[in-house]
C-alpha cells in the first residue's frame, strides 16, 4: 500500500486586522506518522511509543522543533493508538488538550492543542476518517483519504472528499477554516510539475485511465478552499515559475521511502487548505514542506 506523507507545517501570522502590526503569531502543523510511529526494525529513527509515552530520536526532535512553535497539531495515521496513548503523548509533547477520532478505522486521525478543543464533527469518510474541531475561533479539520486508486466504477477518494465537503466544509463556510491532511492525490495547481506517463507508470494510485486524476483536489478547490502553500505566491500556472525545494515541494517520497524512490514518483499529496473566511481574517506568513524519518 502506498501511503506516503510528510511533515507539513504552516506557520501563520494570525491577526484580526491584517494591517495591525501587533498581531499574534501562531504555528499549525499537520503530520502523518508511518504506522502510528511504532518502533519497527530497519526503518531508522522514528517516533517510538513505549510504555504509554514517546521516546527515541524523533520524539526528541518533536520536543525541540515542533512543540515550542505550533499551537495546534493535526495527525493522520495514528495506527492502533488508544485514548491512553494519545493522552500520554500529548502530555509528553507539552500540549494540554487532545482528541482521537471515534468513528474512523485503526488508522486514526487526531488533534493536539494548547487550547480547548471543541469537537464539531467526527465522521467516517470511507477512508480513515475526519475530525472538525473549533479551537480559538478557527475550525480545524484533519482528514486522511484512501491510498487506493479511483476507477470510473469506484471513485472512492472522490466520494470521501464529497463527504468532507458536504458534512464539514459547507456547514462551516461562514467561519475561518483550515483543512489539513493526507489526500494521497496530486493537485491541478501543481500540474506544471507532472508528466502523466512518468507519474502513472510509477504511482498508478494517482491516476485513472493513464492520466493523473486531479478530480478530488479540484473538488476541494471548487468548494472554496485555497492551497495555502501556493496562496501567498499568486502563481501564474502559465509561467515558468518554480518554487524552492523547502516551500511547496513534493511530500512523496519521504525519508523512510527514499531508498525506494524508483518505485514512487515525486508528488505533493499533503496540504493545508484555508477557506475565504480564514484568508480574510488572518495573514499567512509562511507555509513549507518538511520531511522527516517518521513521516509517511
Amino acid at each position: 500500500m502506498m501511503n506516503l506523507l510528510l511533515l507539513l507545517p504552516l506557520l501563520a501570522g494570525l491577526a484580526h486586522a491584517k494591517s495591525n502590526d501587533n498581531y499574534e503569531r501562531r504555528g499549525v502543523l499537520t503530520y502523518n506518522i508511518l504506522d502510528g510511529g511504532w518502533s519497527d526494525e530497519g526503518q531508522g529513527p522514528r517516533l517510538v511509543l513505549a510504555n504509554g509515552t514517546a521516546s527515541g530520536p524523533f520524539a526528541n526532535y518533536i520536543l525541540s522543533n515542533v512543540s515550542p512553535y505550533n499551537n495546534v497539531v493535526a495527525f493522520q495515521e495514528l495506527l492502533n493508538w488508544s485514548e491512553d496513548d494519545m493522552k500520554s503523548v500529548t502530555e509528553a509533547f507539552g500540549y494540554s488538550e487532545h482528541y482521537l477520532c471515534q468513528n474512523c478505522d485503526g488508522y486514526h486521525v487526531g488533534f493536539m492543542s494548547r487550547s480547548k478543543i471543541e469537537v464539531l464533527k467526527d465522521i467516517s469518510t470511507g477512508g480513515h476518517g475526519a475530525i472538525a474541531a473549533r479551537i480559538d475561533g478557527i475550525v480545524y479539520v484533519t482528514f486522511h483519504l484512501t491510498p487506493f486508486t479511483d476507477t470510473e466504477e469506484n471513485q472512492e477518494r472522490l466520494a470521501q472528499v464529497d463527504s468532507v465537503v458536504k458534512e464539514i466544509i459547507s456547514k462551516y463556510s461562514d467561519e475561518p477554516l483550515l483543512l489539513m491532511g493526507d489526500t494521497n492525490n496530486p493537485s491541478p495547481l501543481d500540474l506544471i510539475r507532472y508528466d502523466d506517463t512518468t507519474v502513472c507508470e510509477n504511482d498508478s494510485n494517482y491516476c485513472m485511465n493513464g492520466k493523473i486524476n486531479y478530480a478530488p483536489i479540484q473538488y476541494l478547490l471548487d468548494a472554496g478552499l485555497n492551497d495555502l502553500c501556493w496562496y501567498e505566491y499568486n502563481v501564474d500556472l502559465n509561467s515558468n515559475f518554480k518554487l524552492s525545494y523547502n516551500q511547496c515541494s513534493n511530500s512523496n517520497p519521504t525519508s523512510i521511502w527514499a531508498h525506494d524512490i524508483g518505485s514512487s514518483s515525486e508528488a505533493k499529496i499533503d496540504y493545508i487548505f484555508g477557506n475565504e473566511k480564514f484568508i480574510e481574517a488572518f495573514g499567512v506568513v509562511h507555509s513549507r514542506v518538511q520531511i522527516s524519518q517518521a513521516t509517511d
